[in-house]
């Protein structure tokens, strides 16, 4: 059985990339599951990130992608291909 979310198996997500994409999900999960799913915004972008915040779709973010790589059970890279590659080299 794989993990999902309806299993509450993914407590912890992290977003990396807060543009349309990134933005977009971390909204929709938000929406659908509220406080039951925790959210960390990764983006280098102070003002992406405060919008995010304010905006209720993340609870914490960070420009800091070492500190979504630690502790989360789901990591959605969003950022430009290029960005996501040197995340996953990691």
């Amino acid at each position: 059985m794989s993990a999902s979310i309806e299993n509450n198996e993914f407590k912890r997500i992290g977003i990396v990339g807060l543009g349309l994409i990134g933005g977009s999900l971390a909204r929709t999960i938000k929406r659908i599951y509220g406080n039951d799913i925790f959210i960390l915004g990764i983006d280098p972008s102070k003002e992406d990130l405060d919008i995010a915040f304010s905006e209720g779709n993340i609870d914490e973010g960070s420009s800091d992608i070492d500190t979504a790589l630690k502790g989360y059970d789901l990591l959605i890279l969003c950022a430009p291909i290029g960005i996501n590659l040197q995340i996953i080299d990691r």
